[in-house]
C-alpha cells in the first residue's frame, strides 16, 4: 500500500470522530502530514499537505523537487509550474498558472519547497483585490486525487 493510500485510510478512520483531522504517515522518502477540515465519503477539504524528508535538501534539490512535482501534478484544478527559485537559499515556489478566476477573486495552489528544512508544503489561497491580501482556502480533493498528490510529493522528493 502506498503512502497516499495509507494516508487516505487514516483520514477516513480519524474522520469518524468528527471535526478537523490532522494525520502523519511515513512514506518511502518523506513523512507526510495532512491537515483536513472535513473528510467525507468520497473526498476531503484539505488545508495543507506537507512532505518532510529526514534530512535537509542539498543545493539545487529544492528546484529539482519543485520541477518534478509540477510536472506530475496535472490532475489539480489548474496547471502548476515553478514560478520562482532561489538556488542560494535552496528554495522554490510552485504555483497555479493561470490561477482560477472566481467571483471572490483569483484562487491558486502554492507549494513552497524549503531545502534547509527538507520540506514541501502545498496550500491553496484566494487573493482579495480590495485588501490586497491573500487568505488560505481549503483544497477540495476526491480521495483518489489526494492519494495521488501524496504519492507524487513522496515519489518526487530527492
Amino acid at each position: 500500500m502506498t503512502v497516499g493510500a495509507r494516508a487516505v485510510e487514516r483520514l477516513k478512520q480519524a474522520a469518524r470522530s468528527g471535526g478537523p483531522v490532522d494525520i502523519t504517515v511515513h512514506g518511502r522518502r518523506t513523512q507526510v502530514r495532512v491537515k483536513a477540515r472535513r473528510v467525507e465519503g468520497i473526498g476531503a477539504a484539505v488545508d495543507e499537505v506537507e512532505a518532510t524528508r529526514s534530512t535537509p535538501l542539498e543545493n539545487g534539490q529544492a528546484r529539482r523537487w519543485a520541477d518534478e512535482f509540477a510536472r506530475r501534478a496535472r490532475y489539480l484544478l489548474e496547471p502548476v509550474e515553478v514560478i520562482e527559485t532561489d538556488d542560494q537559499a535552496n528554495e522554490a515556489i510552485v504555483r497555479s498558472r493561470p490561477p482560477a478566476q472566481t467571483a471572490q477573486g483569483p484562487e491558486y495552489y502554492e507549494a513552497h519547497v524549503h531545502g534547509p528544512a527538507g520540506r514541501a508544503t502545498l496550500r491553496r489561497y484566494r487573493y482579495d483585490r480590495s485588501t490586497r491580501k491573500r487568505s488560505p482556502q481549503p483544497m477540495n480533493f476526491t480521495h483518489d486525487q489526494l492519494r495521488r498528490l501524496i504519492d507524487d510529493l513522496d515519489d518526487t522528493a530527492p
